[in-house]
């Protein structure tokens, strides 16, 4: 093998081993958004289930509770959301800069500070969306101990209405 020969396939090697550090932070973000999204499809079944409870339901309580529940759900979308786009943008940012490190190293421009920005919005975006789901994972909280309350509740309105009787 001539000397260009194996110059060029030590070029196209070090663009193969330099991808695969982005590669591994796409395979995050798709995890973290396949839950993001798993997340939100939950939140949406449960939306539509109160939503019929809503409908159905005649007791001025138990719509009272369900509408507690709803406020919140919508809050919780908004949240989500709000991490997905994080998410999605720092995806779309990756395939940018990993277009750029090939173009880089291909053409041996030096493109540091642009690839430097792209790399700190990837990682600041994909902080904020982190940071969103850690506050949706709050709300989370938040709404089971809402539905605990409204279950002691009902458990102690039941045993008042058996000790009366």
């Amino acid at each position: 093998m001539n000397p260009e020969d194996l110059q060029y396939w030590q070029t196209v090697l070090s663009i193969f081993q330099f991808s695969m550090g982005p590669s591994a932070l796409a395979l995050t973000l798709g995890m973290i958004l396949s839950a993001l999204t798993n997340r939100f499809q939950f939140i949406m079944t449960n939306l539509r289930r109160m939503a019929r409870e809503v409908r159905e339901e005649s007791a001025s309580d138990a719509i009272l509770q369900t509408s507690r529940q709803l406020t919140m759900l919508r809050e919780r979308v908004r949240i989500l959301q709000a991490s997905m786009l994080c998410i999605g943008v720092s995806i779309l940012l990756l395939t940018l800069l990993i277009g750029i490190l090939f173009i880089e190293r291909l053409m041996l421009w030096k493109l540091y500070p642009l690839t430097i920005i792209l790399f700190l919005g990837i990682l600041g975006n994909m902080i904020i969306g982190v940071f969103l789901f850690l506050i949706d994972v709050r709300q989370a909280h938040k709404a089971v101990d809402i539905e605990i309350q409204a279950t002691i509740k009902l458990v102690r309105q039941k045993i008042e209405l058996e000790n009366v009787s």
